[in-house]
C-alpha cells in the first residue's frame, strides 16, 4: 500500500477523534475531508475492493429513508454494506464511512458501499465511486443559494449517468418529469419505478411543483393525476412526450392515516400485496424506490417485502416515541 494511503487513513481517524473530543462535531465529514486532502484517490481505491460494488442514492427528499431501507434489506440478505447511516451525504461523508470501515492497509470490511448522495455531489460520486447501482429519486427547488436551477442540477446528473458502462443499473423514478428524462440514451441499463393509482391526487400540479414544461418542446405537461408537486401522470399535449411506462409500480395504494399504508405492486418478477409502516405517500414512493433498487440487485422480492414490512423510521422522520404513557409522533418538515 502507497505511505500517503496508510497517513491518510490514520490522519482521519485522529481528526474524527479530536473533532468530537473538543465537540467541534460528530466526526462524520471532517475525517474524510483530511483523508482526500493527503489521498485524493482514497475513495476510489476502497470501492474498488467492495466485491459487491457500490451503490448511490440521491435526490432532494426521501435519500435518508430509502437508503435505510435498502441497508436492512442488504442486510437481511446476508450482505455487509458499508453504509454512511449518519447522512453526512456530501463526498466527504462517503469518504468518512469507508475510511472507519477499513483496515490500516485499506481493505474495507464490507462488501458493498451503500451511500446517499447531496445532489451537488453525485458528479463526484458516481466519478469516484464507479457504482453497479445510481437511485434517482425526485428533484425539487431545495436550497437555490447552492445549486440553481432544477433544469441545472438535473444536466449535471445526465452528465455523470452518461459516463456510466452498460454493467451499471440506473433507478429512475418515472412520475417525476426532470428524473424520468435522464434515461434518454443511456449505456446503462434503466429500471422505471412509479406510481399508477389515477384516484390518487389531482388534475393539476401544486404551487410546489418544479418542473412543470414538456422536457422536449417546453409546453406546459397535463396531468391524470398529479400527486404532489410536479409528481405524476404526465404528457405533453402538444408533442406527445409522456412518462414511460414503470417496470416496478403500485397500482393500488390506500394510506392509512398516520400507521401506513397497503397497495399492491407490480413487477418485472411478479405481483405481490404489500403492507408498509410508515404513512404517507412519500414513504410509499420511498419503498417503492427500495423495492426497484433490491430488484436491480437481484435480491428476493418476497424477502424484501417481509424486511421492509418491520422497517422503523430513521430519528425525528415519522418516529413514534413512548413517554409517561404517551405516545409521541414526530414527524420532520420542510421546505
Amino acid at each position: 500500500m502507497k505511505p500517503t494511503r496508510l497517513l491518510a487513513l490514520v490522519a482521519g481517524r485522529i481528526a474524527g477523534f479530536l473533532s468530537r473530543k473538543l465537540g467541534r462535531g460528530g466526526g462524520t465529514t471532517l475525517p474524510g475531508l483530511v483523508a482526500q486532502r493527503i489521498d485524493p484517490a482514497l475513495v476510489s481505491a476502497i470501492c474498488a475492493h467492495l466485491a459487491r460494488g457500490t451503490l448511490l442514492i440521491t435526490g432532494t427528499n426521501g435519500k435518508t429513508t430509502t437508503a435505510r431501507m435498502l441497508a436492512q434489506v442488504l442486510r437481511q440478505a446476508g450482505w455487509q454494506p458499508i453504509h454512511n447511516r449518519a447522512g453526512a451525504n456530501l463526498v466527504e461523508g462517503i469518504a468518512t464511512a469507508l475510511l472507519y470501515a477499513s483496515d490500516p492497509g485499506g481493505r474495507p470490511a464490507g462488501d458493498s458501499g451503500l451511500f446517499e448522495v447531496d445532489e451537488a455531489h453525485l458528479p463526484r460520486a458516481v466519478h469516484l465511486c464507479q457504482p453497479r447501482l445510481v437511485l434517482l429519486h425526485n428533484l425539487f427547488r431545495d436550497q437555490l443559494d447552492r445549486y440553481g436551477e432544477v433544469d441545472y442540477v438535473a444536466g449535471r446528473w445526465g452528465e455523470a449517468l452518461h459516463t456510466l458502462p452498460a454493467a451499471t443499473t440506473v433507478a429512475l423514478n418515472a412520475d417525476d418529469p426532470a428524473v424520468a428524462d435522464l434515461g434518454r440514451g443511456l449505456s446503462a441499463q434503466v429500471l422505471y419505478y412509479g406510481i399508477d393509482v389515477p384516484t390518487l391526487g389531482g388534475s393539476a400540479p401544486d404551487h410546489t411543483a418544479d418542473a412543470r414544461y414538456c422536457r422536449r418542446c417546453g409546453t406546459p405537461y397535463t396531468y391524470a393525476p398529479a400527486y404532489y408537486g410536479h409528481i405524476g401522470r404526465y404528457r405533453c399535449p402538444s408533442c406527445g412526450h409522456a412518462r414511460p411506462e414503470p417496470h416496478v409500480r403500485l397500482t393500488s395504494l390506500d394510506l392509512e392515516e398516520v400507521r401506513g399504508a397497503r397497495g399492491h405492486l407490480v413487477t418485472p418478477v411478479g405481483e405481490r400485496d404489500i403492507s408498509l409502516p410508515l404513512p404517507g405517500l412519500y414513504n410509499a414512493y420511498n419503498a417503492l424506490a427500495a423495492i426497484a433498487a433490491t430488484l436491480a440487485l437481484g435480491l428476493d422480492l418476497d424477502q424484501t417485502l417481509v424486511t421492509l414490512g418491520t422497517f422503523h423510521a430513521a430519528f425525528g422522520r415519522l418516529e413514534r416515541v413512548q413517554a409517561e404513557g404517551k405516545e409521541i409522533f414526530i414527524a420532520l418538515i420542510k421546505n
